[in-house]
């Protein structure tokens, strides 16, 4: 077997087994078409299925975020439930010790009106009392005139020849008499 410089050679091929001729009309049946056909709507569908997947992601992603805000809310809520229940408690509390002191006052000031109609009242009383001592004891009289007594003899030196010898000592006389007078209306007092 000589060959020529730039002439190929043909290499003997082992023999294929034959496949049966399908005639060109009927194409469209074979195997490929009609996994190609399959392959299109399960390629869409696959499509389809995993936006929906991401859509399903993103929504339980969503819900799971409102879900832990609803969370903290409602968390939220409660605290303020309680505080506001708290302050609620305080202020019905307040209001009891306003009314409570309210009510303390208004018999304070019933009490202190009432003393008051009691002090004007004794004072009037002690007034009269006063007022009939001294017309009844014997020994406040004596000792108004011993202080008239005393006022006379004590005059400054320029009045004093008003209160010259013989009246000077009727005064100092009458003055010693009624010293002795006060001093035995004061020890029958005792």
């Amino acid at each position: 077997m000589n060959h020529a410089p730039g002439q190929q050679v043909a290499i003997p091929q082992p023999p294929q087994p034959q496949q049966p001729q399908q005639p060109p009309q009927a194409w469209y049946q074979s195997g490929k078409l009609a996994a190609l056909l399959t392959m299109v709507p399960l390629i869409a569908l696959a499509g389809a299925g995993a936006s929906k997947l991401i859509e399903l992601g993103k929504t339980q992603s969503t819900v799971e975020m409102q879900s832990q805000k609803i969370a903290e809310l409602t968390v939220e809520k409660s605290n303020v439930t309680a505080q506001n229940e708290k302050l609620l408690e305080r202020t019905r509390s307040l209001e009891l010790n306003l009314e409570s002191a309210t009510t303390r006052l208004t018999n304070a000031e019933n009490k202190l009106g009432t003393m008051n109609s009691q002090i004007t009242s004794d004072q009037a009383e002690i007034t009269r009392l006063r007022e009939q001592i001294a017309q009844n004891d014997p020994c406040l009289s004596i000792q108004k005139t011993i202080a008239a007594f005393e006022a006379q003899l004590d005059l400054h030196d320029t009045y004093r020849y008003l209160l010259m010898g013989p009246r000077r000592t009727e005064t100092q006389a009458q003055l010693i008499d009624h010293q002795t007078s006060l001093r035995s209306c004061l020890s029958r007092r005792s």
